[in-house]
């Protein structure tokens, strides 16, 4: 059957570096197939060689050798870079599928794009950093970055390996890679994924506060995101976001003296209408509201990401 083909592609492949290239071998088996079937949208040669820390020119080896199963298809992006995509789903369904020869760790591929991810996320401070990530092959791999790094960490922290909490807290608590997500239009996706996949049903946690945090500021933010490090010094004065962000050597000077203490029992305020709401309505879920308002608009909001 399919199943059939998929193993006996893979296991030519495997026996032919086997024999001239082991160490092709252990790239192909440890870290390029783990992050082809975490991977959360199609990367391209260029990026696979940044997430799996090897050389463009091992990866281009294997993606040959893959071609098959992973074909690199022309993309339309601004980096020009092809894409490598699979053949079909079933090939991810049958990579993750436990109890045969060639059964991949997909906690492994997150544990290694998020730790990649990680880095292209925290690593400026705010204010200081060039975006929205420009067009090049460097701008797509942080624009990926600022997209998937929390996803990545939090399903790494759900899944079995590492504990990678310190990495997602971490990255939570990254002032500058909050601010240059927003400005890359990114922030409201990424706390769609915090608020799905992050570990925020523990109040007092890291995870919880950001959440909190995003649900105050997100639509600030979206507008002016270079206000995400005063808001973070503006959360209450027990937010795990205000006490990290007033200790960076690049905090505001002035400070906020009335702010409370915790999160309030409000959790979100929803801006848009330029004029009074008339009527809204709840759907039975109570995941979306709909209103509508004096200036002629209806509006739809998600509440899972504001």
């Amino acid at each position: 059957g399919l199943h059939g083909m998929f193993a006996y592609v893979l296991g030519v492949v495997q026996d032919v570096l086997h024999d001239e290239r082991p160490d092709l071998l252990a790239l192909l088996c440890d870290k390029l197939l783990p992050v082809l079937l975490a991977a959360r949208e199609p990367l391209s040669p260029p990026q696979l060689a940044w997430a799996t820390h090897s050389t463009e020119q091992d990866v281009d080896q294997l993606l040959r050798l893959l071609a098959t199963l992973f074909p690199a298809r022309p993309s339309c992006l601004p980096d020009g870079q092809p894409r490598v995509v699979p053949y079909h789903k079933s090939v991810l369904d049958w990579l993750s599928t436990a109890g045969h020869a060639h059964s991949t760790d997909v906690g492994r591929g997150h544990l290694l794009l998020g730790s990649e991810c990680a880095q292209l996320f925290v690593e400026h401070p705010p204010l200081l950093s060039a975006y929205p990530p420009d067009d090049g092959q460097a701008g797509s791999s942080q624009r990926y970055a600022l997209r998937h790094c929390v996803a990545h960490l939090c399903l790494a922290h759900s899944a079995p390996g590492p504990d990678v909490l310190p990495q997602l807290e971490g990255a939570l608590l990254s002032v500058g890679g909050w601010e240059r997500a927003f400005a890359a239009g990114l922030g409201s996706d990424v706390t769609r994924d915090l608020n799905a996949l992050g570990p925020i049903t523990l109040r007092g946690s890291v995870a919880y506060d950001v959440w909190r945090w995003l649900r105050w500021c997100g639509a600030l933010l979206q507008e002016h995101p270079r206000a995400a490090l005063q808001m973070a010094c503006d959360a209450p004065s027990s937010s795990r976001m205000a006490q990290h962000a007033s200790k960076l050597p690049w905090r505001p000077a002035a400070r906020c003296l009335t702010k409370e203490h915790g999160w309030s029992a409000l959790l979100a305020t929803l801006l848009g209408h330029s004029f009074s709401v008339s009527s809204v309505a709840i759907s039975p879920n109570g995941k979306t509201i709909v209103s509508g308002s004096w200036d002629k608009t209806v509006r739809v909001w998600d509440m899972e990401s504001g």
